[in-house]
């Protein structure tokens, strides 16, 4: 059940990652395709850019949006790094508390009821591995589930 504490938290860490993210790839999309624009513009009318020699104006405005968009990928890369870091401390601090909460209900020899016995060494592996499975398939299932929007 303390693992378990811990998916609200996860849950809560994802959503916010994902809304902080959220405008920066929205601004890097539309300088995505400001620099497409651009450079289709480029390519369709090579012959009258030739002429003008305006290579070097439609190249600085390819390279200010392609800035752009590397900008705004540093910042969306930065946020998912940080929501990436707190999801492994919360995954890997709930999984040390589940062991020591375990190894400290062996040591105060707790009498488990539902088996009638007291809790051992396998109830706290059982336990740790049950959850970590669970995990594995929450995260195959998330991907799903984000596509049903």
């Amino acid at each position: 059940l303390i693992l378990l504490g811990a998916l609200p938290f996860l849950f809560l860490i994802a959503f916010f990652v994902n809304k902080k993210a959220a405008p920066y790839k929205a601004i890097r999309e539309q300088a995505w395709q400001q620099s497409s624009g651009i450079l289709e513009e480029t390519l369709s009318g090579i012959r009258t850019t030739a002429s003008l020699a305006a290579e070097g104006t439609m190249l600085r405005r390819f390279r200010a949006h392609m800035r752009t968009v590397q900008t705004q990928r540093s910042k969306e890369a930065m946020v998912s790094a940080v929501g990436a870091a707190l999801l492994t401390v919360l995954t890997f601090g709930a999984f040390a508390l589940g062991l020591w909460f375990g190894s400290w209900l062996q040591v105060q020899e707790e009498f488990n009821k539902s088996v009638d016995r007291y809790y051992n060494g396998a109830d706290s592996a059982l336990c740790f591995i049950s959850v970590l499975i669970a995990t594995f398939y929450m995260t195959q299932v998330a991907p799903g589930v984000g596509a049903i929007r």
